[in-house]
């Protein structure tokens, strides 16, 4: 059943000036939640409130740890979406501007082939601390599984070089969409059994004006495990993480992503700033860019487990190399790690059709001694970087693309991280 809910009034003001509001369901889920009574996860007993499938307030709704001394569980029972941004045609001034706000210590869990998707105009302000991180997992009992659930998606406006020719170009989400599961999946785009997601639709500032610096919310001290399901039976894994026409307006510090089935951190077009990530562990690639994102990575730890891909595979765009604006990320502060000893994986560095890129202070595990590029030849691992885009890299690969400068002492990042859930390893 699709459910939408509409609140009706706003109850208090927040320092960030929207208004609080509760959604009318169950008082013992704080009004934000389908009380569905005790449950124990992972030993220990909460209670158990399911988030509605359709979050649209005019408001910030409010998601505790605890209400009334109860711990709480909420539930992703099915692809929740915040905001109605992702419907097409939807601009700054007609989504409705939903705040998902989500407390140091909450824990929120997802059913199969559920996914958290904070649509465009609408914000999530995920607020842990390092002791009390916000945690996003599977529903089931224990921390150590992959692909059990989607991920964590955010949305804006900001430029993509696949959807930025004209006014009223929008960009799909990719593996995104409301259906029917265990139905034919070959309807038209808006109706039948598939309903895409848009994100995207910045031109420029004649146009579109400030469409490209509209804040998505926040995350901070938060962990993103056990995810990369599929939304459909014919798509890919999402991924841990995912930023779509994501703006620098929106912070984002101090996360980890573990053992997504997809890739870890997708970012495509937008140019948002993403510091202190750790990256655990994916079945994809640690960090996958395109559609001209522009924005910085600053203090990433990689680990690389075997089977995987790449750690960064990077790409402007698949259709048209020289589309703008052009992929051109920075990257600081970087460490790729290996589990086990004579890795079996991707190369470090994927930079394909027609990427720029800036790479300070990189330091790629001594276990790996293969490759450090994709293979050159092939025309789509053609990239705008150059030598002069590297500097202080540490590496024992072979620089098999002739853009390395020798190999020197870089400090990396190997942070300890901040989750007391990690054990170290991809076990």
């Amino acid at each position: 059943m699709r459910l939408e809910l509409l609140a009706a009034a706003a109850v208090s003001l927040t320092a960030s000036s929207a208004w609080a509001v509760d959604l009318g369901l169950d008082a013992k889920c704080n009004g934000n939640g389908f009380n569905r009574g005790s449950v124990s996860w992972n030993g220990d007993s909460y209670r158990r409130c399911d988030l509605p499938a359709n979050i649209k307030v005019a408001g910030t709704v409010t998601l505790p740890a605890t209400v009334s001394g109860t711990k709480i569980l909420w539930a992703l029972p099915s692809l929740v979406t915040v905001g109605d941004g992702h419907k097409a045609g939807k601009t700054p001034a007609t989504a409705v501007p939903t705040v998902l706000e989500i407390l140091a210590g909450a824990q929120v869990a997802g059913a199969p082939q559920s996914a958290l998707v904070i649509t465009r105009g609408a914000q999530l302000r995920a607020s842990g601390t390092d002791v009390e991180p916000v945690v996003f997992s599977s529903l089931d009992s224990n921390l150590t599984g992959t692909g059990e659930w989607g991920g964590v998606i955010l949305s804006s406006w900001d430029g993509s070089n696949a959807c930025n020719s004209s006014v009223g170009a929008e960009c799909v989400m990719p593996d995104v969409r409301k259906h029917l599961y265990g139905q034919s999946e070959a309807a038209v785009a808006g109706g039948g059994y598939q309903q895409p997601y848009y994100y995207g639709g910045y031109v420029d500032e004649v146009s579109t004006g400030s469409w490209d610096n509209l804040s998505s919310g926040s995350l901070e001290y938060v962990v993103i495990a056990e995810a990369g399901a599929k939304q459909s039976y014919q798509g890919d894994p999402l991924s841990g993480l995912a930023l779509y026409g994501v703006s620098r307006e929106t912070y984002i510090a101090d996360v980890q992503v573990h053992k997504s089935k997809g890739d870890a951190l997708r970012l495509q077009g937008g140019d948002v700033n993403v510091e202190r990530v750790w990256l655990t562990c994916a079945g994809d690639d640690s960090v996958d860019w395109d559609q001209g994102f522009r924005g910085d990575l600053s203090f990433v730890y990689a680990l690389q487990k075997d089977g995987s891909s790449n750690a960064f595979e990077l790409s402007n765009n698949p259709s048209n190399y020289a589309a703008t604006p052009v992929s051109n990320g920075s990257v600081f502060g970087v460490t790729v790690a290996y589990a086990d000893t004579t890795p079996s994986v991707g190369v470090p560095l994927r930079l394909m059709e027609g990427t720029d890129a800036t790479f300070t202070d990189v330091v790629i595990g001594s276990e790996y001694t293969g490759v450090c590029f994709g293979n050159p030849a092939y025309p789509s691992n053609q990239s705008a970087v150059t030598p002069s885009d590297f500097n202080s890299v540490q590496y024992a690969c072979t620089d098999n693309a002739g853009l390395l400068p020798a190999s020197s002492f870089a400090f990396g990042f190997s942070e300890p991280t901040f989750w007391a859930g990690y054990s170290g390893t991809c076990n």
